[in-house]
């Protein structure tokens, strides 16, 4: 019979990547991703799935930066003051201000 010619390949997000770096311009653009998933994507929950550095920037980046908390260190005024709940609720109330 006929053998097919396609295969499952598995490779880390690094070498991905350097793939996608690599490929030929005219290579077909992938499907539009639905905004739940890109936001999966973006949090590292879909491994299959290596975000553009640009799209990857805005939900890291200082300024827009909308999926991780940046650590945000309490007023010298509050430390040994704050309980440990109120200084995550600082940190998310700083984090949430912008």
């Amino acid at each position: 019979g006929k053998r097919s010619s396609t295969a499952n390949v598995s490779m880390t997000k690094k070498l991905a990547k350097q793939v996608l770096r690599n490929a030929r311009p005219q290579a077909p653009l992938p499907d539009p991703m639905h905004s739940f998933s890109l936001l999966k994507a973006a949090l590292g929950a879909l491994d299959s799935v290596v975000l553009d550095p640009a799209v990857q920037g805005f939900f890291d980046g200082p300024e827009t930066g909308i999926i991780r908390a940046k650590e945000v260190p309490v007023p010298k005024t509050l430390e040994g003051v704050m309980r440990p709940y109120q200084v995550t609720g600082f940190q998310w109330l700083v984090n949430n201000a912008r």
